[in-house]
């Protein structure tokens, strides 16, 4: 089994306001500044984005919009890398919602290089709260 880590963020705004902010692929780079400036629709499902980020080009492929607050992603490489799927959920609570975010460490992965990329990842879902409140 690999090693895991949970993220949760506490967001003062309903679910019903959050969800649909969050769950469109197209507000991602608001709140994900790897994600710039390539970050383009490919494919006619508007679920699959070509991206350009440090470790070459990449397909992100977000769940479809869903009655069940998934959010998962998955970073395809394009040269043939396998893929990484990160699971996010998004679960109501009295009147606001938990982003819930949990991060795998991959094989080969050094603890230090995990609990980094955690910690850059907490950073991103902390702009997000901080976007969604906002809006």
């Amino acid at each position: 089994m690999l090693k895991s880590q949970i993220v949760q963020i506490e967001i003062n705004r309903p679910y019903a306001e959050t969800y649909p902010i969050v769950s469109k692929p197209e507000n991602f780079p608001r709140w994900s500044p790897l994600l710039k400036p390539l970050f383009e629709p490919r494919g006619n499902n508007g679920l699959d984005w070509l991206v350009e980020l440090p470790t070459g080009t990449h397909v992100i492929r977000f769940s479809p919009p869903n009655d069940y607050g998934v959010l998962d992603y998955s970073v395809i490489p394009e040269d043939g890398s396998p893929s990484r799927t990160t699971r996010v959920r998004l679960v109501p609570n009295e009147e606001g919602c938990d982003l819930i975010v949990q991060f795998f460490q991959q094989p080969g992965q050094t603890d230090e290089a995990f609990v980094s990329n955690v910690e850059w990842a907490k950073t991103d879902f902390m702009t997000l709260k901080s976007v969604v409140e906002s809006i």
